[in-house]
């Protein structure tokens, strides 16, 4: 390894002298970055499914299987949802959730009786 290489900060990329080059979002990647959309609450509801899905994880037991079901189970919603938001009221306050690629969204969505309100 050159003294060069070993001088440069962790996580530039650089296998060679060359300049960086920036690395570029796919297609879908792009589709599913969230965008503050400013429609009224509600219009994004979840379906009959997912209020379905919703029901099932936030009644899921404080034991390993239950959290595991309900962690199953969101992994495939939030497949489904293709990066759409859901309009939801959680906590006691009404959000317009993106779960596609926000782990405490996700959370807050699926599974809020694992949060510690006070916190």
């Amino acid at each position: 390894m050159s003294a060069q290489r070993l001088l440069e900060p962790l996580g530039t990329g650089r296998r060679s002298g060359g300049p960086r080059r920036p690395v570029k979002a796919s297609p879908v990647e792009m589709s599913r970055t969230p965008v503050n959309d400013l429609t009224p609450f509600g219009r994004h509801a979840p379906g009959a499914l997912l209020s379905r899905v919703l029901g099932w994880t936030r009644a899921a037991s404080q034991t390993w299987l239950g959290h595991r079901l309900a962690f199953l189970l969101r992994g495939l919603s939030v497949k489904a949802l293709a990066g759409k938001p859901v309009d939801v009221e959680s906590m006691g306050a009404k959000m317009r959730l993106y779960p596609f690629n926000n782990v405490c969204e996700k959370r807050i969505l699926f599974t809020p009786q694992y949060f510690d309100e006070a916190e």
